[in-house]
């Protein structure tokens, strides 16, 4: 038997072809309860909107209303529900108002995701695997312009929630877990361009006198457990560059210098 998502999908017809096993299965926000302390049974309606910030719950005895007034009582009950606040979860989408416009191209052996501002004209376009198409053409896309990077640009209304690309595309990603795009461009998502590494969590040095840098965009961090590391970073634009330099791998005035070579380059290499 399939799961019903809606209880204005059930007709009367159909009430006979449930037991009170499989309620809580097929008919969402219905449940079935049996306490061995009393003997009591009982369905249980539940209806939670988090978007609209409504949660509602009602029950009907079994030895009050019998068991088939019971379960229609709770039927009609949660279709009130529905019909007064909505089906939860569900939406319906006026591309006409919105103000980016997802397009979608195929080249040989990815595509490319393009989502454009109405308004300002600002466009972006991303590269992602064609095994990732049906999951991302199953989904509109909203594009900040402001934001640090594409991967907190781009972002979709999922589960009642605003959803960044990454978790739509990393589904299991670790919170701790940073993306990392092997040829440096951070619009780029195909499957053999991205890597999950660990981030990095920092706290301030404060046992070097000499852990300030010249150069602006150059500052030393410790990891937890003092092991040191240099760090360029350049804005280019609304998108950051960073760059990590160990001293363990270095030495402390190696790696210092490493990292301001790195922001002088990007400086003459993106002015």
């Amino acid at each position: 038997m399939s799961a019903i998502n809606s209880i204005s999908e059930v007709g009367d017809n159909k009430l006979t072809n449930f037991t009170f096993k499989s309620i809580s299965k097929d008919i969402k926000g219905i449940q079935y309860f049996y306490r061995k302390e009393n003997h009591e049974r009982f369905f249980r309606v539940t209806y939670r909107n988090k978007k609209a910030g409504i949660h509602k719950w009602r029950y009907f005895y079994l030895s009050k209303h019998g068991a088939r007034k019971a379960l229609e009582l709770a039927i009609n009950c949660r279709k009130e529900f529905e019909e007064k606040y909505g089906v939860p979860g569900s939406y319906t989408l006026d591309k006409s108002k919105l103000k980016t416009k997802n397009s979608y191209e195929i080249k040989d052996d990815y595509f490319v995701l393009t989502l454009k501002q109405k308004e300002t004209g600002d466009s972006l376009e991303l590269k992602l695997s064609l095994e990732d198409f049906n999951e991302i053409q199953s989904h509109y896309w909203y594009y900040n312009s402001e934001a640090d990077s594409p991967g907190q640009a781009v972002t979709t209304y999922y589960n009642n929630k605003i959803t960044y690309l990454s978790e739509i595309l990393f589904p299991d990603k670790k919170s701790e877990e940073k993306i990392n795009h092997r040829n440096r461009d951070a619009s780029d998502f195909r499957r053999d361009n991205i890597t999950l590494e660990e981030g990095i969590k920092y706290s301030k040095a404060s046992t070097y006198e000499e852990t300030d840098s010249s150069i602006p965009g150059v500052s030393y961090y410790e990891r937890r457990g003092g092991q040191g590391v240099w760090k360029a970073a350049y804005q280019v634009g609304k998108y950051n560059k960073t760059k990590y330099f160990s001293v363990n791998k270095y030495s402390f005035e190696e790696a210092k210098e490493k990292a301001e070579e790195q922001r002088k380059e990007w400086e003459e290499e993106l002015g």
